[in-house]
């Protein structure tokens, strides 16, 4: 038996350790009678063969001496349309193993979720040999040490691995492992800082916001919540607003509301909207909600911007906001079934009545029509009321001792400021003085310090020469262009589908991975590419400053876009989003 022993160094309480990551390399290329595979071996040893879970199990449990096993919680198996399997047994599932490829794929018609949820890690086995988060330390390692094909954008591979891990050597990170009991979240916003922001960007900030992160679906189904449950008034500003599909239901909420005599307001894209989503505007029109249509892409000049931002407010005191669109590649989302990776935010108190603020500004600007006096009157009188309540305005800041649901709300446009988010990141980054963490689904940039957004990246530069160590989260072959927007309603047929999805996917990541790679090759500098498509926008700053937006790190968010950010000081947020991003970064692939 053949044992191959990656020696990787980690630093832990000071001392350098070495850690082993051991593969049995006698079931590949030839398979050996030790090898579990072995036995479903076909006598004329052909490169393609079906094996049963049960090899399967006894295949991972031998490749990595126990590492990678059965999970052993019960699990439902659902088909790819996600209903529930025939088989809910899983040693009744089959798999075809392909040596040449080195990957094993599902016979059985399965959702991507239920694959990559029949194996876990031995945590037992990943605490003792890898402590703490050091985990990532040992990813970076390890790619160290395998070739990179630049063709197919992707690393060789050492064993055989489930076709739902995608670029991943091991099972998709479910929950978390490692404790970050030493890590310090503490929230002490600074007087002269936010007055600075308040000058910056005309905004307010706001104390005593109940808060929650929503991540992939859960966000989605809290929208639905909220509509339902809205009293007075729905504000929805998004880019997109899909008529098909799990999107039918939020359409369904919002024309119940509307007939039911709630006032609903709805801002768009225009050309968007018009291109897609056309029937969503018929549906929507027809039940009674006004709708206002941005027109500013077709503008040229400083008034031309894409209307990008989405949120969410209802009744003035409760949002959803982030980087979400009201498409099925959200809403069916679950981290794990290959659609999108996104975040949101839920706030109920003030932070709600600065949004409603901003909705009337973007209403008179794409609505001809005037929002209802009684609506309008009763968003001052609610803005009033938290003034009162001392819950708005930096000047409250020495007086708020509690630190808890601190947020400010950026809304950026040729209605505001159209540079507003790139004058806050560039803010905010540079105060960073430990560790900045951030994801973005594009990322662009040029050498000359000419436009904002590439300011902000040579500005991340500098403060990663200068020690503070950033980790940037992106795509990479996992999610093409066209997985965003195409799906089995556009009339092309599901097989034509994937083809485009697999080329615009290698053609987007050869124009990407080029940017990333020489992103991370700056010191201090960790570039990470998704095992999902990373949708979301969100930074943490020094584990204290958390900002969940619709703003991608390249030219169009920066300088031709509509876009909303919320900034919070709040430890219970800080923590959300750490592990979050977290785990994030284990299940993706380091650029090495």
């Amino acid at each position: 038996m053949k044992i191959i022993n990656l020696l990787l160094l980690l630093i832990i309480s000071n001392s350098l350790l070495a850690v082993e990551l051991i593969v049995n390399k006698d079931c590949h290329p030839e398979l050996t009678s030790s090898c579990p595979l072995y036995e479903a071996m076909p006598n004329e040893k052909k490169d393609t063969f079906i094996i049963s879970f049960l090899i399967l199990k006894n295949y991972y449990e031998h490749i990595l001496n126990g590492l990678i096993i059965e999970n052993p919680d019960e699990i439902k198996i659902y088909k790819s349309d996600g209903s529930l399997s025939e088989i809910q047994n899983k040693y009744n599932l089959k798999f075809k193993v392909n040596l040449n490829d080195m990957i094993i794929y599902p016979l059985n018609d399965l959702s991507p979720d239920t694959v990559s949820n029949l194996f876990i890690f031995n945590l037992q086995k990943l605490k003792t040999r890898f402590h703490s988060n050091k985990i990532l330390d040992f990813k970076k390692k390890y790619f160290d040490s395998r070739k990179y094909n630049s063709f197919k954008f992707s690393y060789e591979r050492e064993y055989l691995q489930l076709s739902d891990w995608k670029s991943l050597f091991h099972p998709p990170l479910r929950k978390n492992v490692i404790s970050f009991k030493e890590k310090s979240f503490k929230v002490t916003p600074s007087l002269t800082f936010e007055t600075e922001l308040d000058k910056l960007t005309s905004s307010n900030l706001t104390f005593n916001n109940e808060l929650e992160l929503l991540i992939n679906n859960v966000s989605y189904h809290r929208k639905i919540k909220l509509i339902k449950e809205a009293k007075e008034f729905v504000f929805l500003a998004v880019m997109s607003l899909d008529p098909s599909g799990e999107s039918k239901k939020i359409l369904q909420a919002l024309t119940k509301k509307a007939k039911e005599g709630v006032k609903v307001y709805v801002v768009l894209e225009r050309f968007w909207n018009k291109l897609l989503f056309r029937k969503s505007l018929k549906i929507l029109k027809e039940a009674g909600v006004k709708i206002g249509l941005s027109k500013d892409l077709i503008k040229l000049g400083e008034e031309q911007a894409l209307f990008h931002s989405k949120y969410l407010v209802v009744d003035g005191d409760q949002s959803i906001s982030g980087g979400q669109n009201l498409v099925d590649r959200s809403h069916l989302s679950t981290g794990y079934n290959h659609y999108n990776k996104d975040i949101d935010l839920y706030s109920k108190g003030p932070l709600a009545s600065q949004m409603s603020l901003d909705f009337l500004k973007l209403w008179r600007r794409f609505s001809d029509e005037v929002i209802e006096k009684s609506i309008f009157d009763k968003i001052l009188n609610k803005v009033k009321i938290y003034k009162d309540k001392n819950v708005i305005g930096t000047k409250n800041l020495l007086e708020n001792k509690q630190q808890k649901g601190i947020c400010r709300f950026l809304s950026q446009g040729p209605h505001s400021d159209k540079y507003m988010l790139s004058k806050v990141f560039y803010k905010i980054f540079n105060n960073a003085n430990k560790n900045i963490i951030y994801t973005s689904q594009h990322i662009s940039y040029k050498n000359s310090n000419k436009d904002w957004n590439s300011n902000l990246h040579h500005l991340l530069f500098d403060k990663s020469r200068d020690g503070v160590m950033i980790d940037l989260i992106s795509n990479g072959i996992d999610g093409g262009v066209l997985k965003q927007n195409t799906s089995s309603k556009s009339g092309l047929n599901k097989k034509v589908i994937e083809k485009l999805n697999k080329t615009t996917g290698y053609l987007n990541t050869a124009f990407r991975r080029k940017k990333l790679k020489m992103i991370s090759e700056h010191e201090n500098y960790e570039v990470w590419q998704h095992f999902q498509y990373i949708h979301s926008k969100v930074a943490l700053i020094d584990n204290s400053i958390s900002v969940i937006s619709s703003f991608n790190f390249e030219n169009y968010s920066a300088e031709h876009s509509y876009e909303t950010a919320v900034i919070c000081h709040d430890e219970d947020i800080a923590k959300s989003l750490h592990l979050d991003l977290y785990v994030d970064r284990v299940n993706s692939t380091p650029i090495r």
